[in-house]
């Protein structure tokens, strides 16, 4: 309980040889209900416990310098009688520990979550030693203190149970009094530190106590005094005296040149790869949008219409046109909301509700204790402008849930799931948002397919697949994976006749002299991924690099080997090879029909290989008889061999 009010506040410093600067009160934290033993997960989420309501409730930022503004539930008891009284969150929050008071006894829970985003799964009881968790970073250490001894208990799983394991020190600390709801009290990772709170109520100092003089866990650094060394005597330069400058050196430059050496070539510079522009776009649009530069960003919207580069993505300009005036509407939708309120209305700031006294110059004053406070609607807080706008919606009124979720979205830069909710409860429309979502994705990934940038493409579509897996760019999905493992743009060479059915090429048994499918760029550095099956005895195939693009490539390139020889030996010709120059560690070819995977990786000189998900080569290849750069292609000569999904992207720099 501050002067800022009741709630949860922080305080930072910039290295622990610093002060901490003075405390900063987290407002959506407010409330008259009191909040107990806040901890912060090391991605910023904020967990505190309402013991009076038997609820836990997180708060999120964007950034370590940003401020806390979106709040949820975390977990709730739908019992009257319980009282949580102490909380904490471990995982980058994603494991929640509680303690469940009723009347005289107490239980602790654990939750867990696959992701931040997601709901807490059920919870379950646990044995824990003391009145609060006070675990270590990992979960695996529990902390008691009783005013004078500080105990470690430890487990081996997040699921286990806790034995005692030893007295970490004996303190005297007179003016320690324990306060269940309170955090009270926590242990360094070392055990070297003990940061502990006197006692409940005003006034009480935040002290920090010494447990021992080293690290008393972890990696301890031991060595041995350096001997002392002697001092250089001071060299006075205006008593030394001049000296005869010796004879000037005479080179033979013939005498150089037999001794000189080849200086190593640098570093090639990595290429820098212009921004998508329709990244560009996207990127400075969300940026006005969270700002609430609307004036900025109508401009930016019309600048983006006329541009050329963009002609592509109408279609998206025209949902963002859509979009503007959505939350345009809405602010309409806040000043007519404050401007009908009447003098002593309740007005909620955060989580304290005040009484309406004004609103004029588009400026809303409510009265604090003490004296009235201005609030300009423009800086209001998103959560605070929803509580305003959102009571006075009809049930029915999809348009405005509508309105109010997608500028609650956009300020949000999409954070948290409070948008979401309400865009669910926003009909047809709510969904349609929701559903472009994946689609601008899908636009993205395409164009960075385009413009021959396969490997950007790739987190894109991941993203999709995962989050966005019930949408209709999930749908599509298919077609763009086709796309992009297409060998449309690649030649074929020799009398071969591949069979081709979707993404995978079949080079039916038989020999078919110079048969290629050969990539429509040279490569120096690249990633070549791909899946391959043999059938027959005699199938086999690999992949060439360092091809010149025409006539015979043996002899004239590097080829990785692949062939039905499941079972043999590594060698310099078994699968996984560098033909003829460097077995692998292991043959770990799949028996003659089975789908293998192959990731190769060349940049310059170093060469990666790795089959079936395990490394089994890395050596480097420097023959000056061969092209440093030079086309992919794969073999089809021998016959016997099925390729698909081939993808090749080039690394950093080519």
């Amino acid at each position: 309980d501050g002067s800022d009010g009741q709630g949860v506040y922080y305080a930072t410093r910039p290295s622990p040889f610093s002060e901490f600067d003075n405390p900063q009160f987290v407002p959506i934290t407010r409330g008259r209900d009191h909040r107990a033993s806040p901890s912060v997960s090391v991605k910023g989420l904020l967990v505190y416990a309402v013991p009076e309501k038997a609820a836990i409730w997180g708060a999120s930022r964007g950034g370590p310098l940003s401020p806390f503004d979106d709040k949820r539930p975390l977990a709730s008891s739908r019992k009257t009688t319980p009282r949580w009284t102490a909380a904490q969150v471990l995982g980058g929050g994603l494991h929640l520990f509680w303690v469940e008071s009723v009347g005289e006894s107490a239980n602790c829970f654990h939750a867990s979550r696959s992701e931040v985003e997601k709901a807490f799964g059920p919870a379950e009881a646990f044995e824990l030693p003391g009145t609060r968790p006070c675990l270590s970073a990992d979960g695996l250490r529990q902390y008691t203190f009783d005013g004078k001894t500080l105990v470690r208990w430890r487990r081996s799983s997040l699921r286990g149970r806790f034995a005692s394991d030893d007295t970490v020190a004996e303190l005297e600390l007179p003016d320690y009094v324990d306060d269940p709801l309170a955090r009270q009290f926590a242990v360094s990772d070392d055990e070297r530190w003990m940061v502990y709170c006197e006692a409940p109520g005003d006034g009480a100092r935040l002290l920090i106590v010494r447990l021992h003089e080293r690290p008393h866990r972890g990696i301890l650094v031991v060595g041995v005094p350096a001997p002392p060394r002697p001092v250089v005597a001071k060299v006075d330069k205006k008593k030394l005296k001049p000296r005869t400058p010796a004879a000037k050196l005479v080179i033979d430059p013939k005498a150089v040149a037999k001794t000189t050496k080849d200086e190593p070539k640098p570093a090639p510079k990595p290429v820098e790869i212009p921004e998508l522009p329709l990244k560009a776009y996207r990127s400075a649009w969300y940026d006005l949008l969270a700002k609430r530069d609307y004036t900025g960003a109508a401009k930016h919207l019309a600048t983006a219409r006329k541009d050329q580069k963009l002609t592509d993505s109408s279609r998206q300009l025209e949902w963002d046109s859509d979009e503007l005036l959505l939350i345009q509407a809405f602010w309409k939708d806040a000043r007519r909301v404050v401007a009908a309120m009447k003098p002593d209305d309740p007005v909620r700031i955060g989580s304290v509700r005040l009484k309406f006294v004004k609103f004029e110059n588009d400026v809303l004053v409510v009265q604090g204790k003490a004296k009235p406070i201005e609030k300009p609607l423009a800086m209001m807080a998103a959560s605070d402008l929803v509580g305003l706008v959102e009571p006075t919606l009809d049930a029915d009124d999809s348009r405005g849930r509508l309105r109010l979720g997608v500028f609650l979205y956009r300020d949000l830069k999409g954070r948290g799931t409070s948008a979401i909710r309400r865009l669910r409860r926003a009909g047809e429309a709510g969904a349609e948002f929701l559903d472009r979502r994946g689609l601008r994705l899908l636009a993205e990934a395409r164009a960075e397919i385009a413009r021959g940038r396969p490997e950007r493409a790739l987190s894109m579509l991941a993203t999709i697949e995962k989050s966005h897996a019930k949408t209709s760019a999930a749908k599509r999905l298919p077609a763009v994976w086709e796309q992009l493992y297409s060998l449309e743009k690649w030649s074929q060479q020799g009398s071969r006749r591949w069979q081709i059915k979707g993404v995978a090429w079949r080079a039916a048994p038989g020999r078919a002299a110079g048969s290629l499918v050969v990539s429509p760029h040279e490569m120096k550095r690249f990633e070549l991924s791909l899946e391959w099956k043999t059938e027959g005895e005699t199938g086999q195939g690999g992949v060439f690099f360092r091809y010149g693009g025409t006539g015979n490539p043996v002899g004239g390139s590097l080829k990785l080997q692949l062939s039905s020889d499941a079972g043999v030996a590594a060698d310099q010709f078994s699968t996984g090879a560098l033909f003829g120059v460097a077995p692998p560690s292991a043959n770990l070819a799949k028996p003659t029909g089975e789908w293998n995977s192959l990731k190769l990786r060349v940049d310059g000189d170093a060469v990666k290989v790795e089959i079936n998900g395990q490394q089994v080569l890395m050596t480097t290849v420097a023959d000056p008889d061969l092209p440093a750069v030079g086309h992919v292609a794969l073999d089809g000569i021998a016959g016997g061999i099925t390729y698909r999904r081939v993808l090749l992207v080039p690394l950093a720099s080519r």
